[in-house]
């Protein structure tokens, strides 16, 4: 970069054909040989309000500052403007944005948290620092060419412990060396985590992060929790070291929330299993190793780790975010597993696979977090660059509105989801997983909703920048695009939970069965059937196959709103709820009725009162 200086008329005298220079931001560049290569044209360039002119205006309106620090672009550099200085400057490795917002209450200047200390701080500023040195120019080249991450980035990460440290505090920490020493094993808390997961989030490229060993993430606590210890020191420490990678192998086709619908099937054969069907949506699928997989069994769910061989087989799945996350799926045709591979007994495979559902949904809720606050800095910085009606686009009041509401409920989900993590750092497993697993389905939701609305605000800011890949809204469409595949992690991880202890339950306080439901995903707005009174009737919405278990009713919320009562009555929900449940066989008074195939039952033994209002019947 050149170290002369010129004045405002200088370079206004290169301001035609061939000998074209421009002010940005204090920087004079000589873009002469630039013009015919420039994507949006020449006439842009040669404007009147461009050349030869202090152009910084026009530039910010149509560019991140990030082009500028390009090496093809910052060559273009000849001096600078005599008297003036640089007023939009990139933020060094590690610090903190100087946006409103942009950071959580724990690290702006001047407030407080009873919940981080002084270690958390470092770990934070050491864990941004290297991000942004180390894995963000990946992130970037991942997220638009779709190649798997370099084993590199991955080897970099790893000397960190960068995957040990995503599952949280525990034993499979002991001797490990986190962060270059910043942190020791026995110190590392769920707030440390929470950090990794915000920082992880931060990048916008959200195909990138899911493909940063996400699959190990999800994949690896049934193996520490349920695996046999040779065939932990086996498989853990070449995938702590990223030598090997393992996935989460549980979607079909088949069944999706609907967990104990698989039709894996999985035959004992010797000291063999012998396993056959298929996997789709599996997260790290096309390079992994191992594939943590849920399979039936003639005496019911079993998980097993299965090795990548011959027998086993992946091809990559086409989603809506970039192919770097490695979406695939998955054939196991006849696949032998030694039994030794077991994860669990025969009969556990549910309890194992749900055995870290609440620590799944807390990572996710954490990393949608992340990039709803991501969004919240790009729409303060953009609005007030903007300029529409002469004036700035935060000037007018529905735009000032929209942000405080965007602040508004980030801040909300950041409170909430610290005081989750709070608990977890205070309960031991079987205290999380009898407390936190409705408040952490609740933060989930409440995550979603309000990152779902973020979405939509920040899309409506930027206009067409908002849906174009690249450029001054990149971010936002990157969390616009992919933030379905977000809920679609969320509400998935809720409604194949039947076995949480915190869930509510309908049973019967009768001695017969409490049987009246199949298997179904949704109950559709029970306040509509007030019509039906004094007659008891309870529609579902009947989705995938009928399933057989128990005999008993399970209930709970799947996108808000309280249970107004429990027991033996009807009870009015004012949200939609999910039931699991089950009969032996289906009862002959069960019948169906019109293209959305309800199920309805009459019993006219229980009376109903109706409920206060009635909703939208519309399933």
């Amino acid at each position: 970069m050149s170290s002369k200086q010129f004045t405002l008329d200088e370079v206004a005298q290169h301001n035609k054909e061939g000998d074209l220079w421009i002010v940005i931001d204090s920087k004079v560049y000589d873009i002469s040989r630039f013009a015919n290569l420039h994507p949006g044209g020449l006439n842009v360039l040669y404007a009147a309000d461009v050349a030869g002119k202090d152009a910084t205006d026009v530039f910010f309106g149509l560019h991140r500052l990030e082009v500028l620090l390009r090496p093809q672009y910052a060559r273009l550099q000849i001096g600078t403007v005599l008297g003036q200085s640089e007023l939009v400057k990139p933020l060094a490795p590690g610090a903190l944005s100087l946006v409103p917002y942009a950071e959580p209450t724990w690290l702006s200047p001047g407030f407080y948290s009873p919940y981080y200390n002084d270690n958390h701080r470092r770990f934070h500023k050491a864990v941004r620092t290297f991000f942004a040195q180390e894995v963000y120019p990946e992130a970037i080249r991942c997220e638009e060419n779709g190649k798997r991450i370099s084993q590199e980035v991955v080897d970099t990460l790893c000397k960190m412990n960068f995957l040990a440290m995503r599952l949280g505090p525990g034993k499979h920490l002991k001797g490990l060396t986190l962060m270059g020493g910043l942190v020791k094993p026995e110190e590392f808390d769920y707030f440390h985590e929470l950090i990794l997961n915000l920082e992880l989030s931060r990048f916008g490229t959200r195909g990138f992060v899911d493909g940063l060993l996400n699959g190990g993430v999800i994949a690896l606590p049934p193996i520490l929790n349920f695996g046999s210890l040779d065939i932990q020191a086996k498989c853990i420490p070449d995938i702590f070291a990223g030598k090997k990678y393992v996935s989460l192998a549980i979607t079909e086709a088949f069944a999706g929330s609907d967990v104990a619908g698989v039709q894996t099937v999985a035959v004992r054969d010797g000291d063999e299993w012998v396993v056959t069907g298929t996997k789709k949506w599996i997260t790290n699928g096309t390079f992994a190793d191992y594939f943590t997989t849920l399979c039936q069994t003639d005496q019911g769910l079993l998980v097993l780790l299965i090795p990548r061989s011959s027998a086993v087989s992946t091809k990559p799945v086409k989603t809506s975010y970039s192919a770097t996350a490695g979406t695939a799926y998955v054939t196991f045709d006849s696949a032998r597993v030694p039994v030794s591979h077991m994860l669990g007994k025969v009969g556990q495979g549910l309890q194992v696979i749900l055995s870290n559902f609440n620590h799944e949904r807390w990572m996710v809720a954490a990393t949608s977090l992340g990039a709803q606050r991501l969004v919240v800095e790009e729409c303060l910085k953009w609005t007030n660059q903007r300029i529409a009606f002469k004036k700035p686009l935060h000037s007018q009041p529905v735009i000032r509105a929209k942000l405080a509401l965007m602040i508004e409920r980030v801040e909300a989900c950041q409170a909430w989801i610290e005081n989750i993590t709070h608990q977890m750092n205070n309960m031991n497993y079987a205290e999380q997983s009898e407390k936190l697993a409705g408040p952490i389905a609740l933060l989930k939701k409440f995550i979603s909703r309000a990152g779902r609305k973020t979405a939509e605000d920040a899309t409506q800011m930027f206009g067409g920048r908002g849906i174009t890949m690249g450029g001054m809204g990149k971010i936002i469409e990157n969390v616009r695009t992919t933030y379905m595949l977000m809920i679609t992690r969320l509400l998935s991880s809720t409604s194949c939970s039947p076995s949480s202890s915190s869930r509510l339950r309908i049973c019967p306080r009768s001695p017969d069965p409490f049987d009246f439901l199949i298997h179904s995903t949704t109950v559709r707005h029970l306040s509509t059937l007030s019509s039906q009174a004094p007659k008891t009737c309870l529609e579902t919405l009947e989705f995938g196959r009928r399933f057989a278990r128990c005999p008993r009713v399970r209930v709970y919320e799947r996108l808000g709103g309280p249970v107004v009562s429990l027991g033996w009555e009807p009870t009015w929900f004012a949200r939609d709820l999910v039931v699991e449940c089950t009969s032996e066989i289906i009862p002959s008074k069960y019948f169906r009725c019109d293209r959305f195939q309800f199920v309805r039952q009459v019993t006219s033994s229980i009376s109903v009162q109706p409920p206060p209002r009635v909703c939208d019947p519309s399933p």
